[in-house]
């Protein structure tokens, strides 16, 4: 696990300047969005997956997808 402090200081090698209670208020936003979406499933346990990827001549490119583990259902997938 790792801290927001870290995470923080992490995301700014990206390029993201957020600070740690920042990005604990957004975690904490989103937890809320993503629980309100996913009960409309009954899902019970989803799996996220980021990954960053370099495009040739161009700047990383962030991959992230959240799946339903029982189903495989992907509820999102950003690019």
């Amino acid at each position: 696990m790792i801290s927001f402090e870290n995470a923080s200081s992490l995301l700014k090698r990206f390029g993201i300047s957020i600070s740690p209670t920042g990005l604990w208020e957004r975690i904490q936003k989103l937890g809320d969005k993503a629980y309100n979406f996913l009960q409309k499933f009954k899902t019970k346990v989803v799996n996220i997956d980021e990954t960053y990827m370099k495009n040739i001549g161009k700047d990383k490119v962030l991959f992230s997808t959240a799946v339903d583990t029982l189903s495989r259902f992907i509820f999102n997938f950003l690019c």
